[in-house]
C-alpha cells in the first residue's frame, strides 16, 4: 500500500512537471524571443560613396569621437553627410579644432574622420 502511494505521488509530480514544461515552451514559441535573448544584429544600410571621393584611404589621424558621429549619422540616414558641418548641425555639436596644420575630412573609404596635412587635401 505504501509503495502506491509513493508511485501515485511520484506519477502526480511528473504530470505536473510535464504541463510545466509545456506552458512554458508554448509561451516562448508564442512570443518570438524571450526578452533576455539578444536580436541578431542587421547588416548595415547601404551607404552610397559620394561622388568625387578618393578611392584610396586617407592618411591622417583619427577622431575616435568624430568618427563615432559620422557612423551614427550614417547609420540613421543611410547616407554621409554632405560636409562636416551637416554632420556637426545634425548631431548639435560643435566640431573640436583640428590639429595645427591640419583639417578635418570624412574618410568615406574608411567611414572614419581624420585630421589631414592641409597642403595634403
Amino acid at each position: 500500500m505504501r509503495i502506491h502511494l509513493v508511485f501515485r505521488h511520484v506519477k502526480n509530480l511528473f504530470v505536473v512537471c510535464a504541463v510545466a514544461t509545456l506552458i512554458t515552451a508554448c509561451h516562448k514559441n508564442a512570443g518570438g524571443t524571450s526578452g533576455s535573448a539578444e536580436q541578431p544584429t542587421p547588416p548595415p544600410p547601404t551607404v552610397e560613396i559620394p561622388a568625387g571621393s578618393p578611392s584610396n584611404a586617407l592618411t591622417g589621424e583619427v577622431n575616435s569621437d568624430l568618427t563615432r558621429q559620422l557612423r551614427s549619422f550614417i547609420r540613421q540616414k543611410a547616407r554621409f553627410p554632405v560636409d562636416l558641418d551637416e554632420l556637426a548641425q545634425s548631431r548639435s555639436m560643435q566640431l573640436p579644432a583640428p590639429p595645427a596644420g591640419k583639417h578635418w575630412v570624412i574618410d568615406v573609404q574608411t567611414t572614419e574622420v581624420k585630421a589631414v596635412d592641409s597642403a595634403a587635401h
